[in-house]
């Protein structure tokens, strides 16, 4: 058995990662719209607020490639945290020399994070290729428990330390944390999970096949389908809630907290929806999401920011838990995890689009009120569009079901 060394330093520098992108880039955001002329202010804000996302959705299937080769983790480990060190270190520059540009930040982050994200499927690949097959699930679970753990005190910390003066010392903080990560790197070692055989070509945990097969009515492609237009619509205003806050009044320290709850409670909530995925199938989830989403725009239009942290707040993302769902139900393993990549990859492809899709409604308005409820309002049609025409279907489906079935 090869020499036991800890998982930690792993951990730790995987967090590390995830934190730094929580506490900056969302108020990297924020602080752009003070040095933008205000028609493309909330475009070039929402710009950077997903370039971790666009580029997760551009490199990251690229990466994940490569994490899948031979000792290549490794080195894509070493690649993603450098980069991250990179970014940081050319913002802490641009901020301590006064240069503070949001096109020259957008520059920076887009590119940056091209390369950076490298470490996700790395670091995925590095621990579930050294774990025991019946072990994999469990493992990736640390991780993403680990991902909403950063998630959370990204947000609050940086929501409580914000302010314009201020973003110089927190990207200080960021770039002295990418040093940490990058000098524990040395002490992962070659570590062995549960004595297990080093197999390098098994990256991609054993899809669940659940033994009773539970029916949905929709295929998989029109889940897919169903998935990738709720996040176009859904996505749009991600990147401008911060904003939106800001101009009914709040202070950062809300907009962190707002953004932080649904990172603990994405912890208990896709444990729920897994329960009721088990139970019932995907099709309940599919109406609970449109629902949910088209319930989350109304709130934002009343203006009311108690309404507004409390459908914010709201856990209707969890329905995109369904179509990974069925995904994993395909008794062809390999086709399995394919199409639970395909799931993967439409909802990184809904979030870019409908991320950008909203900072482009903002250009047809100079005033900022009507830009907000510009976005709200097509968000809302597109949700609700999208869900009642396969409600529709389904509806024609159970009843073409039930006359077609013998009394």
């Amino acid at each position: 058995m090869a020499k036991r060394t800890s998982i930690y330093p792993l951990l730790i520098s995987y967090f590390i990662m995830y934190f730094n992108t929580y506490f900056i880039n969302p108020y990297l955001a924020l602080d752009s719209l003070i040095y933008t002329t205000p028609r493309y202010a909330l475009l070039i804000a929402v710009l950077i607020f997903i370039s971790p996302i666009f580029a997760q959705f551009t490199t990251l299937y690229g990466f994940s490639s490569l994490a899948e080769k031979k000792h290549r983790e490794e080195w894509l480990i070493i690649l993603g945290y450098s980069f991250g060190f990179l970014q940081w270190i050319l913002l802490m520059v641009m901020t301590g020399l006064g240069l503070v540009n949001p096109y020259v930040t957008l520059v920076i982050t887009m590119s940056c994070n091209l390369f950076m994200v490298a470490y996700i499927p790395a670091v995925k690949a590095y621990l579930t290729s050294r774990t025991k097959v019946e072990k994999k699930g469990k493992a990736l679970g640390q991780l993403n428990m680990i991902e909403s753990l950063a998630w959370f005190f990204g947000m609050i910390l940086g929501g409580i330390i914000y302010n314009p003066e201020r973003l110089h010392y927190m990207i200080l903080v960021a770039v002295i944390l990418s040093i940490f990560s990058i000098l524990l790197i040395p002490l992962i070692g070659d570590v062995k999970i549960e004595s297990a055989d080093y197999d390098p070509k098994i990256a991609v945990p054993e899809p669940i096949i659940i033994t009773k097969i539970i029916k949905s009515t929709y295929s998989f492609k029109e889940l897919l389908a169903i998935q990738f237009g709720i996040f176009i619509f859904s996505s749009t205003f991600f990147g401008l809630i911060g904003a939106y806050q800001q101009s009914l009044g709040t202070q950062p320290w809300f907009y962190g907290l707002t953004n932080a709850i649904p990172g603990i409670l994405s912890i208990i909530v896709f444990w729920i929806f897994g329960k009721i995925l088990d139970r019932s199938g995907p099709d309940f989830l599919i109406f609970y999401g449109w629902i949910s989403y088209a319930l989350v725009y109304l709130g934002l239009l009343t203006g009311n920011i108690v309404v507004v942290f409390f459908v914010w707040i709201f856990p209707a993302y969890a329905f995109k838990v369904a179509t990974e769902y069925m995904a994993s139900q395909l008794e062809d393993k390999s086709k399995a995890i394919r199409n639970m990549a395909l799931a993967s990859f439409f909802a990184l492809a809904g979030n870019v689009l409908g991320g950008i899709m909203g900072g482009l409604l903002t250009l047809l308005s100079e005033d900022t009120f009507v830009q907000f409820r510009i976005v709200i309002f097509v968000s809302l049609i597109g949700v609700t569009f999208i869900g009642i025409m396969f409600s529709i279907i389904f509806v024609i489906r159970k009843i073409k079901m039930k006359k077609s079935t013998p009394s």
